[in-house]
């Protein structure tokens, strides 16, 4: 068995975060009286995607995410709000939701079948994540669970996946796998640490990044063809 661990992203890899995203945005919409409708749900999408990826390359940190993307959405939209308090509704509603993608919990099965050892590998609030995966009874398939801000760095870093590795006796590089859907964060982490990996590419996007996964899938159930 060339792999012995295999570490999972959970946003839009395991549960479906972006159905827990649209039922969160609509709550909080709804609550200031905000049309829930396609252009300001791109609007919003757009400011959160640039605080993300500012925050990816460790250019600001995830509270600074958590206070300034609502206030510049309310800002750049000039709508009325508070932009602190609408990201905490926000939070709550998307820690109330736990979705999974499609054939997740099979997939997650037939790998600790095999004997494979499975990690929670996210950037993200841990009490958040944590709850997720107990309300959708997720917890007994994962050995360790690892996020961003209780090892106080994110991935793509490479201090991420180092404090992993130290934290796991007998894990490296080589005998690792990061499988998840996030080119810049997923697959540009593993690329740092000469790491194979897997994107899941649900949508077919194609890769404009210079980040190159080891393999591509389309759905989880795939994961069967490589382990």
């Amino acid at each position: 068995m060339k792999y012995n661990n295999l570490l999972f992203d959970l946003d839009d890899t395991i549960f479906d975060f972006t159905k827990a995203q649209e039922l969160a945005l609509e709550k909080v919409f709804n609550h200031y009286y905000i049309p829930n409708d396609e252009a300001m749900r791109k609007a919003y999408l757009e400011v959160n995607h640039y605080f993300w990826k500012e925050y990816e390359q460790n250019k600001i940190t995830r509270e600074e995410v958590f206070k300034q993307r609502f206030t510049l959405f309310f800002q750049k939209n000039q709508l009325s709000g508070n932009g602190i308090q609408a990201d905490e509704m926000y939070r709550h509603y998307i820690a109330q939701n736990h979705q999974l993608l499609p054939a997740a919990t099979e997939a997650l099965t037939y790998l600790q079948n095999k004997n494979y050892r499975l990690f929670a590998a996210t950037n993200g609030i841990y009490q958040m994540q944590y709850k997720r995966l107990k309300e959708a009874c997720l917890l007994p398939f994962f050995e360790k669970i690892y996020v961003s801000d209780k090892i106080n760095s994110q991935k793509p870093q490479r201090q991420y996946f180092q404090t992993i590795f130290m934290d796991n006796k007998g894990m490296t590089a080589n005998n690792t796998l990061m499988i998840g859907d996030n080119l810049n964060a997923d697959i540009k982490g593993a690329n740092l640490m000469e790491m194979d990996s897997v994107w899941l590419n649900r949508t077919k996007t194609t890769n404009q990044t210079p980040w190159r996964p080891t393999y591509e899938i389309e759905q989880l159930q795939q994961l069967k063809k490589i382990l």
